[in-house]
């Protein structure tokens, strides 16, 4: 399963901000809230898990000047090219788990729709981070609700329900690691082109699509169109279940 999601990272790499950059607003928004529920302070030692390519910790730094380096942590090595020629940003090529177990201390600590990778050892991951953060020291987790208004065709979204963990689930593993823990949600309006949203869909912008044929993710595509023959656009709200750790 490692195997396959480092390929499926590896492939995207070099297109995925295109991907996941729905807008300039999007990105800063959500950052902003980051920003906010961390409570992030100048001083902080910023971790961000599953990184990608930084996006957030990149527009984290646009909006809040930092003394330290963002460390920025994720099993695909061609995901972090880019990071490796910014100044502001401490790199470490490890899965979350792998990173966890580092004897590291920092203060504020985020995942954004990666704690879903992790199949086996999530609760080593809490416990890990919880162990290296400092006194005060807030984590916390951004992942999908178990439902979501994305327009995607039916086999994917039934595989989306059955696999996506549910947020209850990674609250009590916080709070059996140690962490006092207050949840909250973002909400953020989007409206994309459909012939875009397609492109999206064919280059597996989300990892569950990669399980599919390129066959069957034409089959999606036709299925969705048929649903929507008189939208130009798809409109739905992409919404962020928070889970706020507090040790």
């Amino acid at each position: 399963m490692k195997t396959e999601i480092k390929s499926h990272y590896d492939n995207l790499a070099a297109i995925y901000e295109d991907l996941w950059t729905y807008s300039e607003d999007f990105v800063f928004t959500i950052s902003k809230q980051i920003i906010e529920q961390l409570e992030l302070k100048e001083s902080d030692i910023l971790v961000d898990y599953g990184c990608g390519t930084g996006i957030y910790s990149k527009a984290i730094l646009k909006q809040k000047s930092l003394q330290n380096d963002i460390i920025c942590t994720d099993l695909s090595e061609k995901m972090l090219a880019n990071l490796k020629s910014k100044q502001g940003f401490k790199i470490f090529v490890k899965d979350a788990i792998e990173f966890s177990k580092m004897n590291l201390k920092y203060d504020k600590v985020f995942i954004k729709e990666m704690i879903h990778h992790v199949k086996k050892g999530r609760q080593k991951i809490y416990e890990n981070v919880y162990r290296n953060l400092n006194t005060n020291g807030i984590f916390i987790i951004l992942l999908l609700p178990p439902k979501i208004e994305y327009p995607l065709f039916d086999m994917a979204m039934e595989y989306y329900e059955k696999s996506q963990p549910h947020f209850s689930t990674i609250e009590q593993g916080m709070k059996n690691a140690g962490f006092k823990v207050e949840m909250d949600f973002i909400e953020y309006p989007l409206q994309i082109k459909k012939e875009k949203y397609y492109n999206m869909i064919r280059n597996r912008y989300m990892s569950l699509l990669s399980q599919y044929s390129d066959a069957e993710i034409e089959n999606g595509i036709r299925e969705l169109e048929e649903k929507y023959i008189d939208n130009t656009f798809f409109s739905f709200k992409d919404k962020f279940v928070v889970l706020k750790g507090r040790k």
